[in-house]
């Protein structure tokens, strides 16, 4: 049986190697991001340095195996400063994927955000990474703004 626990130093290890797999993930679709072991142990140490400010890692584990991980703080809209809860960053590892784990660490998520008191939940994702577009959507975020990045030489 799946549970959504809590982050602990316990599952330190495969929260990075999970974080490793988004990361390299991602530097497919755009080559210009640091490979995952560059900056995995960084990751996870920034969340040790910030949990106290209201980050929060939920993970998915069954029989002691993280098989997925949502990260979650909290963040003020830019406009009316009313608080939401981002999501960071939300992995199921391979061989799980398709079977309602990235359902279950939404709705805890969710969960954190209603017992915050807040109205509203927000996620950046990459706009080539179609499928986490679309789990989005279908969870029923909509498209606000697009973020547009621009090198300069």
């Amino acid at each position: 049986m799946i549970e959504i626990i809590e982050y602990t130093d316990k599952y330190k290890k495969e929260v990075i190697d999970l974080f490793i797999q988004l990361q390299e993930f991602e530097k497919v679709i755009y080559p210009d991001r640091k490979p995952g072991d560059d900056i995995a142990l960084d990751y996870v140490g920034g969340y040790q340095e910030d949990a106290a400010d209201n980050d929060l890692i939920l993970l998915a584990v069954e029989s002691s195996e993280v098989l997925g991980f949502i990260w979650v703080f909290d963040e003020k809209e830019m406009i009316n400063k009313s608080p939401v809860l981002y999501i960071s960053d939300l992995i199921v590892k391979e061989g799980h994927r398709g079977k309602g784990i990235g359902n279950l660490l939404l709705a805890a998520a969710e969960g954190v955000c209603r017992r915050r008191g807040f109205k509203k939940m927000k996620v950046g994702a990459l706009v080539k990474n179609g499928v986490a577009c679309s789990f989005y959507k279908s969870k029923g975020f909509n498209e606000i703004e697009i973020e547009m990045v621009k090198d300069i030489e």
